[in-house]
């Protein structure tokens, strides 16, 4: 049996046919998310307080005007970190507001941290979701999840930010052993704490098969009950995936890295073939071979 997972849409903050696009998230069973912390592209040092406030008056104007047209929208936002310079005023925006749905406490780390925003927090707000994506955040899981709200009831994961706290390189994403390894973990912690799980997003956007690999894997897991994602397709795959999946095996973690080896080697294949020839040579002068590629994609078709 596997659990709908409930999709957690970021995307960037529109101000031209929004309902429909809107619309369109709910009716996914998800939740449209806008950014606060790093949305606001590579700027200069000296401007980022600015050009963050300017973003965050924009996006709560947004919100406030959109939200006098629907009852209790469903939107969420991703503050920054209680640790930085911007907390304050992220917190203040959002206690200016009637309600939001749900707000994501990046890069958490104490327990400490979530109880402040949870004690300061005015405004009506369903979900309050820390998010995981530190060395120190996973040290400090079963405390953070100790604490007992209404409000609280998740934690999400973000796996870039917690490879690069571990210093990995490459990265580990979810077509690797080692992140299935770091997602056991969590859940672990958040099953004993009876506290739902909601997974990093996943960066290959055009992947569906990848995609969908790891909404099954996902649904071997306890307390797995959300995906963030980056895209339309992504969101409405999360609602369409059937709740049952008797006839098809779950991937283990080794299926879905050889799902995203054979992805790749399809999409290099198709990339760099030479017209009239059988095969291909990349950008780096290695050949790729007709027979691997045939085989990724006999590889993908047995997935389904």
């Amino acid at each position: 049996m596997m659990q709908r997972i409930k999709p957690y849409f970021f995307c960037r903050l529109s101000e031209s046919d929004f309902l429909p696009f809107y619309k369109r998230v709910v009716d996914a069973n998800g939740v449209v998310c806008f950014d606060l912390e790093d949305s606001i592209g590579d700027v200069d040092s000296n401007n980022i307080k600015r050009v963050k406030d300017l973003h965050r008056e924009k996006v709560i104007e947004f919100i406030r005007e959109f939200g006098s047209k629907v009852d209790r929208p469903v939107i969420g936002l991703r503050i920054n970190s209680v640790e930085s310079e911007f907390y304050r005023e992220d917190l203040r925006a959002i206690n200016s507001l009637d309600y939001i749905h749900t707000v994501f406490l990046p890069k958490m780390e104490t327990a400490m941290g979530t109880e402040s925003f949870l004690h300061d927090l005015q405004a009506g707000v369903a979900d309050v979701i820390p998010v995981i994506e530190t060395s120190g955040g996973v040290q400090a899981l079963d405390g953070i999840l100790s604490l007992t709200d209404s409000r609280f009831r998740a934690v999400a994961f973000g796996h870039c930010d917690y490879n690069l706290s571990l210093g990995c390189f490459p990265f580990h994403h979810q077509n690797s052993r080692k992140y299935w390894e770091w997602i056991s973990l969590l859940d672990e912690v958040a099953s004993s704490r009876n506290k739902w799980l909601i997974n990093s997003p996943v960066l290959r956007l055009k992947d569906r098969i990848l995609f969908e690999s790891v909404l099954r894997k996902l649904g071997q897991y306890e307390s797995a009950s959300g995906q963030i994602t980056l895209s339309m397709e992504q969101t409405e795959m999360c609602t369409s995936m059937p709740s049952v999946r008797t006839d098809q095996k779950e991937l283990d973690e080794t299926d879905i890295a050889e799902a995203g080896r054979a992805i790749e080697a399809v999409r290099e294949f198709e990339t760099y073939r030479l017209a009239g020839k059988m095969f291909a040579v990349d950008e780096k002068k290695d050949i790729i071979s007709p027979q691997e590629y045939v085989a990724a994609k006999r590889h993908l078709e047995n997935l389904h």
